[in-house]
């Protein structure tokens, strides 16, 4: 459904992400660290290369062409731009997945039915109008489905980690 590196990448970023938070961690130890991770997943070619756009990648690689000059927190925020775009990668791919599954297409079914329901009985004046609560569950659903991937990206790449 998503791509090994995808999750690997998440787990190193944040392992990355965490040095760059303690200030023990010498700076030469972190652009270290930062140029690791751009070998293993940035540059093109790279064994795990990540399918990023032209714009993130370019930005990042232009970045590490002045590695010695940035702070801890610039090496922190350039992992994080990466890192945000692998989890709309994720994301999205989660999403997709879902949006086929037999569970959704049983809640859109279920939808279709509802709205038929209520369309017939506004027609008969049985009920005065269609209501605007149909448009509210589905953004209540979408961000709860949104918040489950974010959670299932989480725990992944956290089992990830102890395998």
């Amino acid at each position: 459904m998503h791509a090994e590196e995808n999750l690997d990448f998440l787990i190193q970023s944040k392992e990355f992400i965490m040095l760059t938070c303690t200030s023990t961690v010498p700076l030469s130890t972190l652009q270290i660290g930062i140029q690791s991770l751009s070998a293993q997943y940035l540059v093109s070619g790279a064994p795990s290369e990540l399918n990023l756009t032209g714009k993130t990648r370019n930005k990042f690689l232009s970045n590490m062409n002045k590695i010695e000059e940035l702070e801890r927190e610039q090496l922190k925020f350039m992992v994080s731009a990466i890192q945000n775009e692998v989890k709309v990668i994720v994301r999205n791919n989660l999403l997709d997945g879902f949006m086929k599954s037999k569970a959704m297409k049983k809640i859109i079914k279920d939808r279709e039915n509802e709205m038929r329901v209520k369309q017939a009985l506004a027609t008969s004046g049985l009920i005065l109008s269609m209501d605007n609560t149909t448009s509210r569950k589905d953004s209540t659903i979408r961000d709860s489905i949104n918040s489950s991937i974010d959670e299932m990206i989480d725990i992944e790449a956290e089992y990830l980690s102890y395998t």
